[in-house]
């Protein structure tokens, strides 16, 4: 008890416990931070989105509307940047975080009524639209958590020991990520052999979701708070600094997110539906989807101790070159079935699930202090903008695109061709990286009024 009562603490800070750019450098409350950053992270990881698939298909949409929602989940990033707004508006990270944890346990709780109210079979068309809006707004509020948080970590951590830090936040939200889709997978499966309960069952599993983030509600409030270092979007610097948009540095990151999400989103829209067509239970599924996690908890471990001492860049193209490469595994089934997509999550493992440790750390490297929030908000437009035209596309191609072949004794169709499309534009993430070297986003300069 003396642990926790410990653990949720919130200490006033001293001034010999801050740097000069007002972070944290007690390791002891960092520590503290950090477990519970992983802990709120575990709490709202748990979500439906592993069961877009069996949800719209239960509700009567097909693979156009899978497009669709993975196309949302492209909207719901490019609202990243207002999670810069609501910085600014609060002036503290963790009200600016409450208020995003409170509008998802809203939108949370609507979609266990849509999905209820989906039970009347004369309804099910307008719920299915219904699910696809309250899903959007899910996304646009994991995308405001996402600035929110990123913003909160910079403000509050050492670029030093950012790996450190980190680390066993994904760390916990791997091993979360492990246990929920193992959790959600078998309900799925329970909700798909009873399919009189199965809608009922999903809005259940809506209810529990909103209940988990009601803790973490709690858990957040308790994190060392920081004002945030915010920025206008545009500005001539006579109300202020604001955002470079000129940096070479801002634009290769860009670039390096729009090529790496254009492929990854449109591949993952429709793994689950490939590996249903083939037969497989969601439980099976979801095992084979957390071979990664199970991996990944050990890899973030050892990624944030090599960030911290090497640099983020270097390790980025590494990992990003290698899961882009392997995403080819996914055709190569049509000829050895269930074992290159098994070596795949193996790899995704080893390198794929740090790729968001590692692109958000060297966005934190990359990017100034002042605005920080600004800069990834206003990148994440355009990984937005990515996800939305990828997804959408692989949506419109399968429902369009019915094609099949015989090649060297396999017979191949519209999944296998579609993830070949997917792989290649990853592949070239890494140039933009390589080419900017080790250059940094630079303050705007202020024109001299004088």
């Amino acid at each position: 008890m003396s642990f926790l009562r410990q653990l949720f603490q919130q200490p006033e800070l001293r001034p010999d416990q801050l740097n000069e750019n007002n972070q944290v450098t007690d390791q002891r409350i960092l520590n503290r931070d950090r477990i519970k950053f992983g802990a709120s992270g575990v709490l709202q990881l748990f979500g439906l989105t592993a069961l877009n698939t069996v949800i719209i298909r239960a509700l009567g949409g097909g693979q156009l509307h899978l497009g669709i929602i993975g196309s949302l989940g492209g909207f719901g990033i490019m609202f990243e940047w207002l999670g810069a707004v609501l910085l600014r508006k609060t002036g503290s990270c963790r009200k600016a975080e409450t208020i995003v944890i409170l509008f998802r346990l809203a939108m949370m709780l609507l979609l266990a009524l849509v999905l209820l109210a989906a039970m009347r079979p004369e309804w099910r068309m307008y719920c299915l639209w219904g699910f696809l809006a309250v899903s959007f707004c899910l996304l646009a509020g994991a995308g405001l958590r996402s600035n929110v948080e990123t913003t909160w970590i910079g403000d509050l951590v050492p670029k030093q020991i950012l790996g450190w830090f980190t680390g066993i936040k994904f760390f916990m939200t791997v091993l979360g990520a492990l246990v929920s889709s193992l959790l959600v997978g078998y309900v799925a499966d329970i909700a798909l052999r009873n399919r009189d309960y199965e809608l009922r069952t999903y809005a259940a599993m809506a209810g529990a979701v909103a209940l988990l983030y009601a803790v973490a509600l709690v858990v957040v409030n308790t994190i060392t708070d920081r004002k945030p270092k915010s920025i206008k979007f545009f500005g001539n610097g006579k109300n202020g600094p604001s955002l470079n948009y000129a940096s070479p540095a801002l634009w290769a990151y860009i670039a390096f997110f729009f090529m790496w999400t254009s492929g990854r989103g449109a591949l993952a829209c429709f793994t689950t539906a490939y590996l249903l067509d083939l037969h497989y239970s969601m439980t099976k599924i979801m095992m084979i989807l957390v071979i990664q996690n199970v991996v990944a908890a050990v890899m973030v471990l050892v990624m944030g101790k090599v960030t911290d001492r090497f640099g983020t860049r270097l390790p980025l193209i590494i990992v990003s070159f290698v899961i882009a490469s392997s995403m080819m595994l996914w055709v190569s089934s049509a000829w050895f079935g269930i074992y290159p997509i098994l070596i795949y999550q193996v790899l995704g493992g080893v390198a794929g699930n740090t790729h968001s440790m590692l692109a958000v750390n060297y966005g934190q490297e990359i990017f100034p202090t002042e605005g920080r929030a600004g800069y990834f908000g206003f990148s994440r437009i355009f990984v937005g903008i990515a996800m939305f035209v990828g997804t959408l596309s692989a949506g419109v191609f399968m429902h369009h695109v019915h094609w099949s072949a015989q090649l060297w004794g396999a017979t191949l169709n519209s999944y296998h061709l579609l993830f070949f499309l997917c792989s290649l534009v990853p592949m070239c993430c890494v140039i933009p990286l390589i080419l900017i070297g080790k250059r940094t986003v630079q303050p705007k300069r202020i024109p001299d009024m004088a």
